[in-house]
């Protein structure tokens, strides 16, 4: 049987077994379960179901009762967070509000959510700016390392005999990481301002696109 509609979901859980058991009644001949559950009810649950159900019938079944329980887990957490509305909205908004649902493969209800969170300043925080606040505190901690281990890594490759070729090729991975980094912490630091991100790339690549020149090695925006 395929692992994913088998029964090693159904736990000695009183919250899912109590579920299960109004949801298999009307279905299925379900033996009545001793409270408090325990791993024997899960076993008898088990059983009920095999003896109604066998084959690819049973596969079905099983397909059918695990979604309607992560429906059913989905409706509960969502009852303490979040609210029942009614919106209007223009055909050209809901068609591309469908595109993006369809992209991300979510529902229209969670991808509203998502493009209102992302577009909207809401004055509290959300996890979302936390991550990116974090992610540029240590981009900007990556890039400090960098240009530090950048120095010392010229001062000893001096001292040692080594060809011009692999010399230019440690050179050309260093400028190229810093580069990158550079180009993540533009991205993250200019408060989805598309035009100064834009300009400050630019001139991040024509510094980087200088100092490949100037030193003899690889560019990757010259291959």
């Amino acid at each position: 049987m395929n692992s994913k509609y088998n029964f090693t979901w159904i736990k000695n859980n009183t919250f899912q077994l109590e579920w299960l058991t109004g949801y298999l009644k009307n279905k299925i001949q379900l033996n009545s379960l001793a409270v408090p559950f325990n791993d024997f009810s899960v076993k008898q649950i088990e059983a009920d179901i095999r003896a109604a159900k066998s084959g690819e019938g049973l596969e079905l079944f099983l397909k059918k009762t695990r979604s309607a329980w992560n429906q059913y887990q989905r409706r509960h957490r969502m009852k303490s967070s979040h609210v029942t509305a009614t919106v209007e909205l223009k055909k050209d908004v809901y068609k591309n509000v469908v595109k993006v649902a369809k992209k991300y493969n979510i529902p229209i209800s969670f991808a509203i959510e998502e493009l209102l969170i992302n577009s909207c300043d809401f004055e509290e925080s959300n996890t979302l700016k936390d991550k990116q606040i974090k992610r540029l505190s240590l981009s900007q901690q990556s890039i400090q390392r960098r240009r530090y281990q950048q120095s010392v890594n010229l001062k000893q490759i001096k001292s040692k005999d080594i060809s011009k070729s692999e010399l230019c090729d440690k050179l050309s991975l260093e400028m190229l990481e810093r580069h990158q980094l550079e180009m993540d912490i533009i991205e993250l630091s200019s408060n989805n301002n598309s035009s100064k991100i834009e300009d400050y790339k630019t001139k991040e690549i024509k510094r980087y696109s200088i100092d490949c020149n100037e030193y003899g090695v690889t560019c990757v925006y010259d291959e």
